[in-house]
């Protein structure tokens, strides 16, 4: 990153938010408004005696005649051929890099090499490597993930000046975060106030935080406030910003519940503070000490997260080879379209995605087509997931572009979606929604706190699922023999989280009486 004295602005994609949103976190067709949006749910049909198939082609002829000339069909998709499944895999199948057919293997018998490029990996001999992982979804769709983006991508911005307090200058994986998790209890009173301000409003979702750390220690949000305000800029007058940061108000309280919502304080910034609202949104992470850090999200964005469901199994194999991952993800994306397309559900999925796609996406066509385009979306993604019990199981994380933004048409949508509570794959059997995905550090919801990007990045400084005192379920990888979640380790992280702010206090106050001496001496030098 490279310092300037300008100050960009930021340009929405496709219609994102306004005021300057990053593009990265924005929906790519912008929100309707409620006199835009579908007034009534959809019906949802039961099927009928035999004449479905028949009544949907008139109803679709009818729809097609009725639609202007000038507007152009979408083409129903093409669906191309998938590899024969694993369990059944008797032959030979082409490798890309070696123009020869090889077998696909389940474990590896070589290690990824060093430095690792597409040249020298092998898909068939090497474990599975996520960027090399071409079934990930439709091409035209893939930049669209928000989960599958990283921090930091907006172009060059003004950055603070030296000395100013430390932040990890690195990229992360970006924490896709929708309006309604960040105003999740939060007193309607102070959503209101928030939502009033703006631009000028952003979140700040400390990581492992939740009722625990905000009402043990609500001189957390001092903190913060104190570090944001050690950034100084040069189109500031070469001066921080008078920022303030407000500790979240929960609507209920449950003291049994730690990590349970709300999980982000508020920050007001002033007016003409673009300087500092676009650095706190480009850099996203930040570390105010090995106990503290956060994420700075947008308060706007309407687009839901795109998980939809989690499938387990014991076929599911962990440090698999790369081929074996991607042919498993192919045959299961292609056991839950065809369970989309059965007659009890077809004409439910069908109609529901269709109206749903029709008023948020402006697709046009026929119900079939607009479903394709839908399915196209559908993406699984390898992660570790909780069963009932806490121990960790290897997983898929099924992501699709959420056809609405209003969550109970979206609920509605997911719900047939998981309609089928298992998939049978030739003998083997894998579970829907058997076990959870979640992160107790960044609120993420497709990955597990274990296995946060965030706190596995190389040199990262802030809260890990060590500090956070989690049970042994929650921190250790899968097939270790880990146990259950305790009440005991609930009070260890309200205990910790207490006793760690008091020192975060003294180290931020300490750091930032120093910083405030040098900054002056380097201000004055600059006049």
């Amino acid at each position: 990153m490279s310092t300037t004295s300008t100050v960009p602005t930021l340009t929405p994609a496709n219609g994102g938010p306004p005021h300057g949103e990053d593009s990265r976190d924005t929906p790519h067709s912008p929100p309707l408004t409620s006199a835009d949006r579908v007034s009534k749910k959809p019906h949802l049909h039961a099927d009928g005696d035999g004449q479905d198939s028949e009544d949907h082609q008139m109803e679709d002829e009818e729809e097609l005649q009725q639609q202007p000339q000038q507007q152009q069909q979408l083409p129903v998709p093409q669906v191309l051929p998938l590899p024969v499944p694993v369990e059944h895999f008797t032959g030979q199948a082409a490798g890309p890099q070696q123009g020869a057919a090889q077998p696909i293997r389940t474990m590896p018998t070589e290690d990824l090499p060093q430095p690792l490029t597409r040249q020298a990996f092998n898909p068939y001999t090497m474990p599975y490597v996520a960027a090399f992982d071409d079934t990930t979804m439709a091409i035209a769709v893939r930049g669209e993930n928000p989960h599958l983006l990283s921090t930091r991508n907006g172009g060059a911005i003004e950055l603070p000046l030296p000395p100013h307090p430390v932040f990890p200058d690195t990229d992360f994986v970006h924490t896709h975060f929708a309006t309604h998790k960040v105003f999740a209890n939060v007193l309607r009173d102070q959503a209101e106030a928030v939502k009033a301000a703006g631009a000028r409003a952003l979140a700040l979702v400390a990581h492992g935080g939740g009722q625990a750390m905000y009402k043990q220690t609500p001189e957390v949000a001092t903190v913060v406030q104190t570090y944001i305000k050690g950034f100084a800029f040069q189109s500031n007058n070469n001066e921080g910003f008078d920022v303030k940061v407000y500790t979240p108000i929960p609507n209920k309280e449950d003291d049994g519940k730690p990590f349970a919502p709300p999980f982000a304080m508020f920050v007001k910034l002033p007016e003409n503070a673009d300087a500092i609202r676009t650095f706190l949104l480009q850099q996203e992470i930040f570390t105010v000490s090995p106990m503290l850090s956060f994420t700075a999200v947008t308060t706007d964005n309407p687009q839901a997260s795109w998980k939809v469901l989690v499938i387990t199994g014991d076929a599911i194999v962990p440090g698999a080879t790369h081929r074996y991952v991607e042919n498993q993800k192919q045959v299961l994306l292609r056991a839950i379209k065809q369970a989309l397309e059965r007659r009890e559900v077809v004409s439910h999925f069908e109609n529901l995605t269709s109206q749903l796609a029709r008023a948020n996406w402006g697709l046009t066509g026929t119900r079939k087509a607009i479903m394709n385009t839908a399915l196209d979306t559908f993406s699984l993604e390898p992660a570790t997931a909780e069963d009932a019990h806490g121990v960790a199981v290897p997983a898929y994380v099924l992501l699709a572009k959420p056809p609405a933004y209003e969550q109970t048409e979206l609920e509605d949508w997911k719900a047939i979606v998981a309609s089928r509570k298992s998939i049978w794959v030739g003998m083997d059997r894998f579970d829907v929604n058997a076990a959870r995905v979640d992160c107790k550090l960044c609120k993420s919801d497709i990955h597990r706190t274990a296995d946060c990007p965030i706190a596995t990045t190389e040199g990262w400084a802030g809260v890990t699922p060590e500090t956070l005192a989690l049970p042994a379920a929650m921190q250790g990888g899968a097939g270790r023999g880990i146990g259950t979640r305790d009440g005991a380790a609930r009070v260890d992280t309200e205990d910790m989280a207490a006793e760690a702010a008091d020192v975060v206090v003294e180290e931020v106050e300490d750091a930032a009486a120093e910083e405030d001496a040098g900054a002056t001496l380097a201000r004055g030098r600059s006049t």
